[in-house]
């Protein structure tokens, strides 16, 4: 009973080594990711999502290093946000396989454009049109259309007539 015990102890350590081995020996790297995510958008913190594929490394274990505008790599996840400024923006992503193995660069091109105004208040919208009916009124009395009271300079008809 004892002798079956140790050999089922070495015989998991010898699993174990040969995996390790096996993994050492592992020198094809990994498919270059594919990156999804919006090419357009007003999101100053888009999301964006890495599949890649290897031979010996199952995909949820790949892990990526990726890098906007040419800064430094860095890791991060096959789901990845970043806080973007206004303006075009280059994304590169790659994968690492557990040996190490680092694929190609793959680059994804994302533009971000200014949020739309927000929708104006119907009381600011009001009060707008009054101004600009105001404004109106008095650049036609400073043209002599119109005198203060409504009715028209020169005229009983009521029909503007200029100085």
């Amino acid at each position: 009973m004892r002798r079956v015990v140790a050999l089922g102890f070495l015989g998991a350590a010898a699993l174990v080594l040969a995996s390790i081995a096996g993994a050492a020996k592992d020198r094809k790297p990994p498919s270059a990711p594919r990156i999804a995510g919006p090419s357009k958008t007003a999101a100053t913190s888009p999301t964006f999502v890495f599949t890649s594929h290897d031979d010996t490394t199952p995909a949820a274990k790949l892990r990526y290093r990726c890098a906007f505008d040419g800064t430094k790599f860095h890791p991060c996840k096959s789901r990845y946000t970043e806080s973007l400024t206004v303006n075009a923006h280059q994304l590169f992503a790659q994968a690492v396989d557990l040996a190490g193995n680092r694929s190609k660069v793959s680059s994804f091109s994302v533009t971000i454009s200014a949020p739309p105004p927000p929708p104006e208040h119907p009381d600011i919208a009001k009060a707008r049109a009054a101004t600009d009916r105001y404004h109106d009124v008095n650049a036609a009395m400073a043209d002599g259309y119109v005198d203060g009271g409504g009715g028209c300079i020169g005229s009983t008809l009521g029909v503007g007539v200029p100085l």
